[in-house]
């Protein structure tokens, strides 16, 4: 269990993260020319907060925070896709966008409470603004078979990202929506 307690920002969560994955200047130039994906990461990164540590079943504790997992693939997946001569930027985004959506689902796994309110993923406040305003908040790794959802990944994906992003933003992303909520497995980058 953690205890929540500071006010940040999308911004300096995201540039946080990045600092720690040590992918600023990566980042510095993938977002200028693809604005989209920095919008995108950030309100992932605000949904979330850097206060989620990816979950694992007691009694193993995770060190890595769940958006930190997230944006670090993005940026495997993608520098993966772009090994391929002759990948449009339409194919990278796409490799990024499902690289940091493929462990999203996980957030189904963590209860955010404090006094008997919990933080739902899909329909409350990003638990970047929803954190502060709850002092004592208390995140934890659910059993797996309490997840609260009966979604599969793909429609925990498309809910995160209906939940999180403008519908004309959504709509606007020039990427393949269905690798991006399924990837298949050429997009996954090889185990090392």
């Amino acid at each position: 269990m953690t205890t929540i307690h500071s006010v940040r920002s999308p911004e300096s969560v995201l540039r946080d993260v990045l600092r720690k994955l040590q992918v600023v200047s990566t980042a510095t130039l993938t977002y200028e020319r693809l604005q989209q994906l920095e919008v995108v990461t950030k309100s992932l990164a605000w949904h979330f907060s850097d206060r989620v540590n990816f979950p694992l079943p007691p009694p193993h504790v995770s060190n890595v925070t769940l958006i930190g997992l997230c944006v670090k693939c993005a940026f495997e997946w993608m520098n993966y896709a772009m090994t391929d001569q002759g990948i449009s930027l339409r194919g990278a985004q796409t490799a990024y966008l499902a690289g940091l959506l493929y462990h999203a689902p996980e957030i189904t796994h963590v209860r955010v409470s404090v006094g008997g309110e919990e933080w739902d993923p899909f329909s409350g406040d990003p638990l970047g603004s929803w954190l502060p305003m709850r002092p004592g908040a208390l995140i934890e790794v659910r059993d797996v078979q309490d997840s609260g959802t009966t979604f599969n990944d793909q429609q925990i994906r498309l809910g995160l990202l209906q939940g999180m992003l403008p519908s004309i933003l959504l709509s606007s992303l020039d990427a393949d929506l269905k690798s991006v909520l399924s990837p298949p497995e050429h997009l996954h980058p090889p185990k090392n």
